[in-house]
């Protein structure tokens, strides 16, 4: 029998995702080992991502520590969307990035992404299991549903553990309290994996398939399959062993997927010895810091007491230096800050610079002012240009691409805006002598 994996284990757990407003649920998830969990099974996280994204978790609250109570309800918010598990792990990890570089971002709650197509997918299993067939004759006529357009809804909704296989071809919610089907491919990996006699017979599998309601015809079939992907070894001997690749993956504890991406065999869920130093880390920061934003929070008992509100303002302050102020002054703010690299602080200052702290968030603007800006804008560029034009009437005094990178980057334009606010100029003016060919080297359309 081969050697199973030693240590602490949870079970993966079968129920779907929450379909609970933001908030509701998130007392499941107030403990660093259920937001490992969540990570892990909601996520799709492999361990060491799961490790990686818990460390910067972890990171993040030490430098907020009243984000921790935050984090629960934003896991739920997070678990709550219609997305890929996939989508979700990157927009997390944007988000654990951003905390990063300023201690007082906290990312807008996410409204609900509800699915038209997937609202109605589980009103039609509210009221029993039904095949993909079944459940295209629920939908209205005037959707004009087939089952090629359910099929990537109907897909993502398992993955996301909304919806559940029951049979060939036939799904149900998982509160239904019905047994989910196994795929014959990943029955015989199981099979094979529990064996008490590894490696076992050819033979002795089949029969075991045949008592679970598997024709012979359609073992024999997967196990040819299991081979040419590379999960089972070449036959030798009657006997089903898996090939080096697969043993390789075991080991390393990957789970084992056929060429489609579905899962065969996934190990238990193992809890790293990492989990204490975390909880300990978590308890230090709470204690450390206290309940409010804007008072004073402790980085680290070593270390100086900062006001976070003070340090975005300072962080804003060092923004809007030149590179010369800040080049005297970063050594200085690091050491008053109690930050062991001086780099640290590049990372809060670099992206505020870059972002523009003082200017406020897009989001936060209206539409119309945001139009009113970019007009006034454009209207900048074209005066440019019209005072180069001026003062140089026989031609341009640089290369068009350079004219156009410094219109870029002095009134944060694109390529094309550049490229008709030149041509707005020219109108303007009358003066056709200016060359109208070329673009900017290393930028596409």
């Amino acid at each position: 029998m081969i050697e199973k994996p030693m240590g602490m284990t949870i079970r993966r757990p079968a129920t779907a995702i929450s379909d609970a407003p933001t908030g509701e649920g998130a007392g499941e998830l107030a403990s660093v080992v259920s937001w490992y969990t969540f990570m892990v099974e909601k996520l799709g996280a492999t361990s060491e991502e799961a490790r990686v994204l818990t460390e910067m978790v972890i990171a993040v609250i030490e430098l907020n520590p009243p984000r921790a109570a935050k984090f629960p309800e934003l896991f739920a918010c997070l678990d709550a969307q219609w997305r890929h598990f996939g989508q979700k792990r990157k927009l997390l990890d944007e988000w654990l990035t951003k905390m990063t570089r300023n201690p007082l971002y906290w990312p807008q709650r996410l409204p609900l992404r509800g699915s038209r197509v997937g609202d109605q997918i589980l009103t039609a299993l509210r009221t029993g299991p039904k095949t993909d067939v079944q459940i295209v004759r629920a939908f209205p006529k005037s959707a004009k549903m087939t089952v090629t357009k359910l099929n990537p809804t109907l897909g993502l909704a398992i993955k996301a553990g909304k919806v559940m296989r029951v049979g060939w071809g036939k799904y149900a919610l998982p509160e239904s309290g019905l047994a989910a089907y196994i795929s014959p491919n990943r029955l015989l990996v199981e099979l094979v994996i529990g064996a008490p006699d590894y490696p076992p017979a050819e033979d002795a599998l089949v029969t075991a398939m045949r008592l679970r309601g598997h024709t012979d015809d359609g073992t024999y079939h997967s196990l040819a399959w299991l081979r040419k992907n590379g999960v089972f070894a070449p036959r030798r001997d009657g006997r089903v062993r898996l090939s080096a690749a697969s043993l390789a993956k075991r080991k390393r504890g990957e789970a084992l997927r056929d060429g489609r991406g579905g899962v065969l065999w996934a190990p238990p869920l193992v809890v790293p010895a990492e989990v204490a130093t975390w909880e300990s880390r978590l308890i230090d920061a709470s204690r450390g810091g206290t309940p409010g934003l804007g008072k004073a929070v402790n980085l680290h008992p070593d270390r100086p007491r900062v006001d976070p509100a003070k340090r975005a303002a300072e962080v804003s302050r060092l923004a809007a230096l030149t590179e010369k102020e800040y080049a005297a002054e970063r050594e200085v703010v690091a050491k008053a800050w109690g930050l062991d690299d001086v780099s640290m602080l590049d990372l809060m200052v670099v992206p505020a610079r870059e972002q523009g702290n003082a200017v406020p968030s897009q989001a936060l603007i209206p539409r119309a002012e945001r139009r009113g800006m970019k007009l006034a804008a454009l209207e900048k560029v074209v005066q440019r240009y019209i005072e180069l034009i001026l003062a140089y009437p026989d031609g341009a005094p640089e290369p068009r691409e350079i004219l156009a990178q410094t219109m870029m980057n002095d009134f944060c334009v694109t390529w094309r805006e550049a490229r008709d606010c030149r041509r707005e100029a020219i109108k303007r003016t009358g003066n056709l002598t200016w060359p109208r060919h070329g673009r900017p080297a290393g930028h596409q359309r």
